[in-house]
């Protein structure tokens, strides 16, 4: 991941090949914070860690 902030935005992808429409992440955060809650990303070389609190 590039930035975190980026990969909350609606119909940001990562690669240009990738499938579907870019709103999962965006539709995750909306909910959470609908709900009090928080979501937040961390990414090393391994592979990116999403965590969600409620």
């Amino acid at each position: 991941m590039i930035k975190q902030e980026l990969a909350f935005e609606p119909f940001y992808r990562v690669t240009l090949g990738s499938h579907g429409a870019g709103l999962g992440l965006c539709l995750v955060k909306q909910i959470v914070t609908n709900h009090s809650g928080h979501v937040s990303l961390q990414s090393s070389l391994r592979g990116t860690k999403s965590t969600v609190q409620l």
